[in-house]
């Protein structure tokens, strides 16, 4: 299990904006940030609100609670036009996926057929901000499109 980290931000809030500012941090505060992911916050990003996210445009980052979701979610698979979901979930706190996500055969006998001809195709994944603003809110984890070139 990792180890978490706890930093306190300074912030500026107006209406449906927060902008962080005059935040010092100590070299090992830098460091957690850094390696944990928040190289941004180093700097003083500005938030801005939309429904239930807050969205960083400069580093194309969407922030939301994770009480905003289900334990499982949905992936999307569109392959040459056709859409397939495939739930799939979180890893629990030792990094393994429950075993109680429902398999999609169809989808799975889909990509099966087109293992020979990937290059005859394009692959293009979409997720967190760029899923969002493409497919919406559900689908932030991901939409992977498949087509023929």
């Amino acid at each position: 299990m990792s180890q978490g980290f706890r930093i306190i931000l300074k912030y500026k809030k107006e209406k449906n904006k927060i902008t962080l500012v005059d935040n010092v941090f100590s070299f090992e505060d830098s460091s957690k940030l850094i390696s944990n992911g928040f190289k941004q916050f180093l700097r003083e990003p500005t938030l801005i609100r939309k429904g239930n996210f807050w969205i960083d445009e400069e580093h194309k980052t969407l922030y939301a609670s994770n009480k905003k979701f289900e334990k499982k979610y949905t992936l999307i698979y569109i392959i040459n036009g056709k859409k397939y979901r495939q739930e799939t979930s979180s890893p629990n706190a030792y990094g393994l996926l429950p075993n109680d996500i429902n398999e999609n055969k169809v989808l799975n006998d889909t990509l099966a057929a087109l293992t020979n001809k990937m290059d005859y195709h394009t692959i293009n994944v979409y997720k967190g901000l760029s899923a969002y603003r493409k497919y919406g809110q559900k689908y932030i984890y991901g939409v992977i499109v498949i087509e023929r070139k």
